[in-house]
């Protein structure tokens, strides 16, 4: 995952070996051999995503695979000296811990973790166990009341909150309500805007169905910002044009799936840096055509299975997007390389400062190709094309985690979404495209 971009410039010798067997029963020249594997070896250099597939991978209905706990983070296992010979990704990842990590495991990855040194024991699927409780439970607000913010709101749930919320009266603030597309199962995805002045930014949320954690934060202060707004929300609500996409993968959100009802891993699917077209799902297509509508300054995307903030870019791309020596994947010949780092500590450091304590990077920060290379990434996406200061928030070591603990992770989160989206006012060294 870390080759360099010198790696990709000459292709494996496998491959030149078939070329000039294809050549001694066709009528063509070493030096066309030679071109053919140059060709072959720059088209890998352009988008390595085409080998990257965008299917996501469903471990609790793989017979092969059980869940089981490591003690030891996810960077020293990765970071170990036998790590190639693990045979492990991040996606294989169901919770990544300061001092362990639970991975969805085959025999075989279990026998060489063992071999490797490390100790393993059989995992509790939290998010399963929280999945089959919020679906017994089937959890609907009460008009006109509180909601319940120890409990999870469902697709159905959310959608009768913010229609409330939308309605005469529902708000102290303009506000807005549309649907920007449709899922698979034929879900309307909603956004909604509360602000109608000051720079755009946009606060969105399960892209990956089964980490909803982040969604679940923004329906609560979407709500308190319409009924029951602090100063902070207000100060928002007053001062920067704020839209939210609390689920964009509902499909995924009602199946505890990370997928989408394609199967598909949506931040896998975005076009790429290089020209790659991506794989256009529903979902994908319904944020990036809301996406080119508007002038976001900063954006983020919360997720879940560790606790960071992963910043672009997400693969080193080619030397003329990304420098060399990659990773890290450094984003200097961006324009908005100056408020990378800036905007995403804006999230950060109120965060850090409220006790959190981060699983992986330093600071709590971390470049995405990084720590794991990944093509097709809304990150990327958002902030090469958009020209948007947009940010992977990984919230939660536990994906789903149980409905008890979300009032923690509001408190813990509140002071970092507030500064987050006030950020663009003062904090900011370069206007976006729009404004210049």
């Amino acid at each position: 995952q870390h080759a360099s971009e010198a790696s990709l410039t000459s292709p494996p010798l496998p491959l030149t070996q078939h070329l000039i067997g294809v050549s001694r029963h066709c009528t063509i020249t070493m030096m066309q051999v030679l071109l053919m594997a140059a060709i072959i070896a720059a088209g890998s250099s352009v988008s390595s995503s085409m080998a990257q597939s965008t299917m996501a991978p469903d471990f609790r209905n793989d017979p092969l695979r059980s869940l089981i706990s490591v003690n030891a983070p996810w960077l020293k296992i990765v970071q170990h000296q036998d790590a190639d010979a693990l045979l492990l990704s991040k996606d294989d990842t169901e919770a990544i811990f300061e001092n362990s990590t639970t991975i969805w495991a085959t025999a075989a990855h279990q026998d060489k973790l063992r071999k490797a040194g490390f100790h393993i024991e059989s995992a509790v699927d939290i998010g399963l166990h929280s999945f089959r409780s919020e679906k017994k439970r089937n959890y609907m607000d009460v008009r006109g009341e509180e909601p319940k913010w120890n409990e999870f709101c469902g697709y159905e749930c959310m959608t009768n909150r913010i229609a409330e919320m939308s309605s005469d009266g529902g708000c102290a603030y303009p506000i807005e309500l549309k649907t920007i597309g449709r899922t698979v199962r034929g879900r309307d995805i909603w956004a909604f805007r509360i602000g109608s002045r000051g720079p755009e930014v946009l606060m969105a949320a399960n892209i990956h169905g089964d980490e909803i954690t982040g969604g679940q934060l923004l329906q609560r202060w979407m709500w308190e910002t319409c009924n029951n707004p602090s100063a902070e929300q207000s100060k928002v609500a007053t001062s920067v044009n704020a839209w939210y996409i609390p689920m964009l993968n509902a499909d995924g959100y009602e199946a505890n799936t990370r997928a989408n009802g394609n199967g598909r891993d949506l931040n896998r699917c975005f076009p790429t840096p290089t020209g790659g077209a991506g794989d256009p799902q529903p979902e994908t297509d319904a944020y990036m055509n809301f996406h080119k509508e508007h002038n976001f300054v900063v954006s983020t995307m919360f997720h879940g299975g560790a606790v960071v903030c992963n910043y672009p870019y997400d693969a080193c791309y080619t030397s003329s997007i990304v420098p060399r020596p990659c990773p890290p994947a450094s984003t200097q010949y961006h324009r908005l390389h100056n408020d990378v780092i800036p905007s995403a500590k804006a999230y950060c450091d109120p965060m850090q400062v409220k006790g959190v304590r981060c699983t992986v990077g330093t600071d709590c920060l971390v470049n995405g190709a990084a720590w794991y290379v990944i093509e097709g990434s809304l990150q990327d996406w958002a902030f090469h094309f958009g020209e948007t200061l947009d940010m992977t928030m990984e919230i939660s070591a536990v994906k789903r985690p149980a409905a008890s603990t979300l009032p923690g992770f509001y408190a813990d989160n509140y002071d970092a979404i507030a500064n987050f989206m006030l950020w663009p006012l003062s904090g900011r060294q370069s206007n976006t495209s729009a404004e210049q």
